[in-house]
């Protein structure tokens, strides 16, 4: 599924970066789900899950990123942009800065999906990678994974606007919200 060489590549830029261990992981599966109530197809929903993990081992850091675009430039490009998060970038200081801005870009759907038991959930998403307040530059394809109970348990401040999103021939309405924290790889 990857080529041998984009791998190769990656694995050496990855231990040349300073990385104990790195491997690559490459995803493709096919899902179907079907929801029936009262003998009556509600639902019929299918998709593919198809893409490449890299994740490095810097002592006991582990860190992670996931990207659809498989050839070598762009594993390559999904690796160096996990570098350059590596660290304290991407972390919010003491004074809120710093982190991920969702407000100028559209989340894509679900990536890995949502567990309706656990409430777990994976979705994929563009955004704006922030340093000391500004934007320093857009980040495409990555995911966002946390627990919903953890997540609005985590909720530190809404904004004052509601941003309207279509869904179909309705709309979502939802303020700005600032959480304590939220996981997320990117590409």
């Amino acid at each position: 599924m990857l080529p041998t060489e984009a791998v190769e590549a990656v694995l050496r830029r990855a231990l040349q970066a300073g990385a104990d261990f790195a491997e690559v992981y490459a995803e493709r599966s096919l899902k179907r789900r079907m929801r029936v109530r009262s003998a009556r197809l509600e639902e019929a929903i299918s998709g593919l899950d198809y893409g490449a993990g890299i994740r490095l081992f810097f002592g006991p850091q582990v860190v992670y990123v996931y990207t659809n675009h498989l050839t070598r430039e762009g594993l390559l490009e999904a690796l160096e942009t996990l570098l350059r998060a590596r660290g304290a970038l991407g972390r919010v200081d003491e004074r809120g800065q710093g982190g991920l801005d969702f407000r100028k870009r559209t989340p894509q759907g679900l990536h890995a999906g949502a567990n309706p038991i656990t409430l777990d959930f994976s979705l994929q998403a563009l955004g704006l990678w922030v340093e000391e307040g500004k934007a320093q530059y857009p980040l495409e394809n990555f995911a966002v994974s946390g627990n919903l109970l953890e997540l609005l348990q985590g909720v530190e401040g809404l904004g004052a606007e509601l941003g309207w999103h279509p869904m179909g021939p309705s709309a979502l309405g939802s303020p700005l919200v600032a959480v304590a924290e939220l996981s997320f790889a990117g590409a």
